[in-house]
């Protein structure tokens, strides 16, 4: 299910009194109080209809990845617009990144030993080294 909640920048849009909610009438699941305080949960049809709002933050969940690809073409319409996106990418971007799994130190090193491959050595021929010239130093006799 999606979230929505009102934004923190709510009671500085011009509203006279600083509310505390915001009834949303809406003929999908009724009346909804939306507050600063607490997320409420609403169907993807419901939040797709508010996202891009100035006044409500939408946030969409793993769960909600079917819902959105089923939505109906004029909510899916809209979405692309704020997004400035193609339907392909769209859900892409409203859903979250998976994270990506991690695995232990200890299971990492031994895949790697496990992994590694013994490849034999290139033999080369050994080359001979080459004899030094020895030089002869001048023998200094002492009377």
């Amino acid at each position: 299910m999606a979230t929505i909640r009102l934004k923190d920048s709510y009671a500085e849009t011009g509203n006279r009194l600083e509310p505390t909610h915001l009834m949303i009438r809406n003929g999908v699941e009724g009346m909804i109080r939306v507050t600063k305080a607490e997320a409420v949960e609403v169907s993807a049809l419901v939040a797709s209809m508010y996202f891009g709002s100035r006044n409500i933050e939408t946030v969409f969940t793993e769960s909600d990845r079917d819902d959105l690809l089923s939505l109906p073409d004029r909510e899916l319409g809209v979405l692309m617009r704020v997004l400035n996106c193609s339907k392909d990418r769209l859900v892409s971007m409203l859903l979250p990144e998976k994270p990506k799994p991690t695995v232990p130190e200890k299971l990492r090193a031994s895949a790697k030993k496990a992994t590694k491959k013994i490849t034999p050595k290139k033999q080369t021929k050994a080359k001979k080294p080459s004899p030094k010239k020895e030089e002869t130093k001048p023998v200094l006799e002492e009377e």
